[in-house]
């Protein structure tokens, strides 16, 4: 793993249209990046929607759409972990890795509860 700084990631295009992934108290959450944002000494990424894993391979729509997850740049160092990954602990909840556009991706075809109409791509 090689230290990158958030300035690094907020610079990549390639990270919306990807996905983020957190791991929170044994729980495993993922959606698409819909924007990549810097919001004062926050990194904020925002998804079109969110999934929740319920057991390995099964995915179940969290929430309402347009969900946020946000670190605190001083409070986490981001890291390259390859593959055009990037992973960064969020103390006191857990880790989160953003999978580029192009990279591993969740098909909201196969999250349950999702509508068609939150996941399509705009023409």
């Amino acid at each position: 793993m090689a230290a990158i700084t958030w300035k690094d990631v907020l610079a990549r295009t390639d990270l919306v249209g990807g996905d983020i992934e957190t791991q929170e108290d044994g729980r495993v959450f993922r959606g698409p990046i819909r924007s990549v944002r810097n919001a004062g000494n926050t990194i904020l990424f925002e998804t079109h929607w969110a999934a929740v894993m319920e057991r390995p391979g099964v995915w179940k729509k969290y929430g309402d759409a347009n969900t946020a997850i946000s670190v605190e740049m001083s409070w986490a160092t981001p890291s390259d972990v390859g593959q055009g990954r990037v992973a960064f602990s969020i103390p006191f909840v857990g880790m989160a890795t953003i999978f580029p556009k192009g990279g591993s991706k969740l098909d909201p075809k196969k999250v349950k509860g999702l509508e068609a109409d939150s996941w399509e791509e705009p023409i």
